[in-house]
């Protein structure tokens, strides 16, 4: 069990180094917290505890290395770096570029955002591109209050800072052999067999994201389906993906225990999973799932038994070795507490005894990794997300324990013979229906009103204190060997935690005054007028009528968490030069008086 101490240290140092991130503190603090470490380990009685304090030094420093801010300096400059990743945001194609050089001088890396006016075809993922660009640090303060800033939203996916670009600002491109180059080469062409699959358009979709890691290909609509019906976690590449992958394996490369070496089916599996990790461009959620599958197969390999929980915190420590930031990560949490979760719950949560009722004790271990998976994860969803879909285990025990391995198995096959032109209508056929089952599923459920709870004004203390209730609870539920001791250690500290999520809820939720609005002026040189009324709230943009509704979606994005806290269902966005709109509000203050329309007169109010 050594890995959950150093794991745990090595985190504590993350966080207390991230702390002290604005503060000169920070180099002299690690080295004071190392010295008290050594001296801990220097007497018997207290070099445990000095052997963790080093770990935490150690995060610490690994932190603040991370910590040292690129240098992006003022003015159209000329950069260097690797394309990391290819968009396309709807309207203009986006590049995520990890700049290293400074008109041919080496500086600290960071991964900058370039949107484009036209179609960048003379580069891909992994080349080497040079290119002339103003680049931007994104602001972090609201206009707004309790807006989600542009800086929040890009430094949360570690964009240092962004540009607007136009094809001929790109100097030059070389095509790279690196680790992203072969990567995105060879994803590119299983996407392409996949798309040339006799597959239908939703299929296609559903394996391009769940199979292979493509983001930005599934709506936005289908996402909040999943997202509702407690099925987003099947979207997005977690150890769900590498356990799938790696049984079909298991299973295909069976008889070759018959006539090979014993070890071989093993070491062929490793390749496997670490290929598949490879080809998704290496996820900290796959890294930590793939670590895990790796550990259990050299612990047959060399005949030792390992332990799931150990397991999971070496996975988590590699994780945060090489890349520290991750401890921030909404899905590097999300992965490893339902994992952790699953491990501690999932055998506690299924009543029924294997050797006496085996078939429904694999029923109910469905349900069990299900319901131990949301314990953990409900509290950091509705933190991050808001949400809290309350008909989770319907889709989860019926439709995706055993219809989700099919569409991933048999997406595997499609691809396969679509690259060997191998015909594969049957199994074709097979996944088009499942994926349809599952949608519609997913569909439906969310379609029911109550199928989701709304939840704001949860704070991350709160999360935190239900984060260490249930692993107090798991500590004492392996430290009680009988089912009454279970349940008894179990159910008043649950109990308790709800109690402390739910007084957290404030029901008190913050108004504007009457006839507040916001001005917003824009990079672009728009300017926007944001008047809240009520239940509604009102955007008047001198932008063109044709980009409303792309104005309309950035602001609905953008004041994501001010109109919830405010219970604002309803975002209208409408030009200024419209003359023939007339705004009416049923507020004490006449809002539509203020927002009466005429060419560009609110805008210059």
């Amino acid at each position: 069990m050594l890995a959950i101490p150093v794991a745990v240290s090595f985190a504590s140092g993350i966080g207390a180094a991230m702390l002290l991130s604005n503060t000169s503190l920070i180099w002299p603090v690690i080295i004071a917290v190392a010295l008290v470490g050594v001296a801990c380990v220097w007497f018997a009685a207290t070099r445990r505890a000095g052997f963790m304090i080093i770990c935490a030094a150690a995060g610490m420093a690994d932190m603040g290395f991370d910590l040292q801010p690129a240098a992006i300096p003022e003015g159209r400059l000329v950069y260097s770096g690797e394309v990391v990743r290819m968009a396309d945001n709807g309207s203009h194609p986006v590049a995520y570029v990890e700049i290293d050089r400074l008109h041919e001088r080496a500086i600290r890396p960071a991964i900058v955002m370039l949107t484009a006016d036209s179609v960048l075809a003379t580069i891909g993922q992994g080349d080497r591109v040079t290119f002339r660009a103003d680049l931007r640090v994104p602001s972090g303060v609201p206009v707004i209050p309790d807006e989600i800033t542009a800086g929040e939203l890009l430094v949360n996916r570690g964009i240092a800072a962004t540009a607007f670009i136009s094809v001929h600002d790109i100097i030059s491109s070389e095509p790279a052999t690196g680790f992203r180059a072969v990567s995105g080469r060879i994803r590119l062409r299983l996407l392409n067999a996949l798309y040339r699959s006799q597959l239908d358009s939703r299929s296609k979709e559903f394996l391009a994201t769940a199979l292979l890691g493509e983001r930005d290909t599934m709506v936005s609509d289908t996402r909040e389906a999943f997202a509702r019906a407690g099925l987003s976690h099947i979207l997005a590449l977690s150890g769900l993906h590498v356990a799938i992958i790696s049984g079909l394996f298991f299973w295909i490369l069976a008889p070759l225990v018959l006539v090979t070496p014993r070890h071989l089916r093993n070491i062929l599996l490793l390749a496997t999973i670490w290929g598949y990790a490879f080809i998704t461009g290496l996820s900290a959620p796959v890294v930590r799932a793939s670590v895990m599958a790796s550990v259990v197969i050299l612990g047959d390999i060399a005949q030792r038994r390992s332990v799931a929980l150990n397991s999971l915190f070496a996975a988590a420590l590699i994780v945060l070795l090489f890349s520290p930031r991750q401890l921030t990560s909404i899905g590097f949490q999300l992965s490893v507490l339902a994992t952790g979760s699953i491990i501690a719950f999932a055998g506690a949560l299924n009543p029924f005894d294997r050797s006496r009722t085996p078939l429904l004790r694999r029923a109910g271990e469905a349900v069990g990794v299900s319901l131990a998976a949301m314990l953990a994860t409900v509290p950091l969803s509705a933190f991050h997300f808001h949400t809290v879909p309350l008909l989770f285990i319907i889709p989860n025990v019926t439709v995706g324990a055993f219809v989700v391995p099919v569409i991933l198995a048999g997406g595997l096959i499609v691809i396969a013979c679509g690259a060997t032109g191998l015909p594969c209508g049957l199994v074709a056929n097979v996944v088009d229906r499942m994926t349809g089952l599952l949608a519609s599923t997913a569909e439906w459920i969310a379609d029911i009103p109550w199928a989701s709870l709304t939840v704001w004004g949860l704070s991350g203390a709160t999360v935190a204190v239900v984060v260490i209730m249930l692993a107090a609870a798991a500590i004492r539920l392996h430290a009680v060997s009988d089912s009454t001791g279970v349940f008894s250690a179990l159910v008043p500290l649950l109990a308790v935690g709800a109690v402390v999520m739910a007084l957290s809820m404030s029901p008190v939720k913050p108004r504007d005054e009457e006839g507040t609005r916001y001005v917003v002026d824009n990079r672009d040189g728009s300017r926007d007028v944001v008047v809240p009324s009520g239940a509604r709230i009102y955007i008047v943009s001198d932008v063109p009528p044709t980009t409303l509704e792309s104005r309309a979606e950035h602001y609905r994005q953008r004041l994501r968490r001010y109109m919830g806290l405010r219970g604002i269902d309803t975002l209208t966005v409408i030009s200024s030069r419209d003359t023939s709109v007339v705004f009416s509000a049923s507020s004490a203050t006449d809002i539509g008086r203020q927002l009466q329309v005429s060419g560009l007169s609110p805008l210059r109010d």
